[in-house]
């Protein structure tokens, strides 16, 4: 008990099942720390606000059938898709460049990509913007979290399917 910051004497009034609840509970809560505190800020869930769960696979690896989707789908809620912006990180390219090549000026963030990028307008208006009608208005960071919390099996295909459209569109992926 020592070894994850519990003494007997806590556990002295307690039942059995509280005791071990108790105890699991703690262990969870220390792999969740080491976990943050391992996390590469950028590519990584937590960079987006996403949680990891306690489950031992994430619904969408069930629910999303095709590979191309499950592969898509990871990279983006790893913030691993290859935008300018993570290519620039790897390669040493000055911020100033890690420009989209939709000609808005915008650095190519998931952001960018999911919710503004003119390349994509399309399949942005058939696959996100029905997700998002009813939270027009929210912060970037409060809509790319709902896009790819992976809450909604139905949400995390959609969004899926947009990823794939846009790999498929953009060969430099």
């Amino acid at each position: 008990l020592k070894s994850i910051g519990l003494t007997l004497e806590r556990f002295q009034d307690l039942d059995e099942k509280t005791i071990f609840h108790y105890i699991k509970q703690r262990i969870l809560d220390i792999d969740y720390q080491e976990l943050v505190a391992g996390a590469r800020r950028s590519c990584s869930p937590l960079f987006f606000g996403i949680q990891p769960t306690h489950r031992s696979t994430s619904s969408y690896f069930l629910t999303l059938t095709d590979s191309h989707l499950r592969r898509y789908f990871m990279l983006a809620r790893l913030n691993s898709l290859p935008t300018a912006w993570l290519k620039g990180r790897y390669r040493n390219t000055p911020y100033s460049e890690r420009f989209c090549s939709c000609n808005t000026n915008q650095p190519e963030t998931m952001a960018h990509l999911l919710l503004y990028c003119d390349r994509h307008l399309i399949p942005r208006q058939q696959y996100i913007m029905p997700l998002l009608k009813w939270r027009m208005g929210h912060p970037d960071a409060k809509l790319v979290f709902f896009l790819l919390e992976d809450k909604d099996p139905q949400i995390s295909a959609a969004v899926a399917s947009f990823l794939y459209q846009v790999m498929c569109c953009n060969k430099s992926f």
